[in-house]
């Protein structure tokens, strides 16, 4: 998707770079697979999803205010 938006010259770099690494927070975050989860759930003695569940949204939110400073910047 990020090379059609640079291609199509629809989308300036800097504002593709600032939406993947905004998303991107999400997965890095929040995904129940993430080894340093599995380890930090594993430690509290809690399921690896209830711990994705208390952390996402946050990480949306964040996400989401990554996402409109990208947009006010770059555009």
């Amino acid at each position: 998707m990020a090379a059609l938006f640079l291609t199509a010259d629809v989308v300036p770099a800097a504002a593709i770079m600032a939406m993947l690494l905004s998303v991107g927070q999400v997965q890095g975050i929040c995904d129940p697979t993430n080894t340093h989860n599995v380890w930090i759930a594993n430690e509290l003695r809690v399921d690896v999803q209830a711990l994705m569940l208390k952390t996402l949204p946050y990480i949306w939110v964040l996400a989401v205010a990554g996402l409109a400073l990208g947009a006010l910047m770059y555009f």
